[in-house]
């Protein structure tokens, strides 16, 4: 989803100014007071289905565009029917990258969501973009993102993440 540079608005700037700070973030489309344990899992391609990755815990990324896609992106804005929905996310050859159907960006229109912030010292560093926590946590803040705060670069995947060409 190639768009247009457009200023950015004030609070992506406000969650880029904490992302310098160290703040870690987790994007969700609902306003949790307190995040819960839950199973991290992962689309395995070659098993057709989500499978287990690591303990129960808080997945947090010390990149605010990672979370503002999964505030905006996910299973809860776009159920899956058939085909309609993938999304993939991460750091991709030192870079962020981001993708998810067509068909998910052509419905992209009021959605929003949550980021929550955290501190880095409650979680402990599992990549480069991916820390967790072991413990239920509150965080210090909850900021609000819309379609408007994506990141301009979301590639576009097919259902099985191949990458398809402008």
């Amino acid at each position: 989803m190639k768009q247009k540079t457009i200023k950015k608005s004030a609070t992506k700037k406000k969650l880029f100014a904490l992302q310098k700070k160290g703040f870690l973030f987790h994007g969700s489309p609902f306003r949790i007071d307190k995040l819960e344990l839950r199973q991290p899992s992962n689309f395995n391609i070659k098993k057709n289905k989500y499978v287990k990755h690591g303990k129960h815990c808080v997945a947090a990324t010390p990149f605010a565009d990672i979370a503002i896609f999964r505030a905006i992106i996910n299973k809860t804005h776009f159920p899956p029917k058939g085909k309609d929905y993938a999304a993939q996310f991460g750091i991709k050859s030192k870079k962020i990258n981001l993708a998810t159907t067509k068909k998910v960006l052509q419905k992209l229109s009021n959605q929003f969501g949550y980021v929550h912030v955290f501190d880095k010292k409650q979680f402990s560093r599992r990549s480069v973009w991916e820390w967790r926590s072991y413990k239920e946590i509150k965080p210090l803040k909850v900021i609000k993102v819309t379609v408007g705060d994506l990141n301009d670069n979301i590639k576009v995947i097919d259902y099985d993440f191949n990458l398809i060409k402008d």
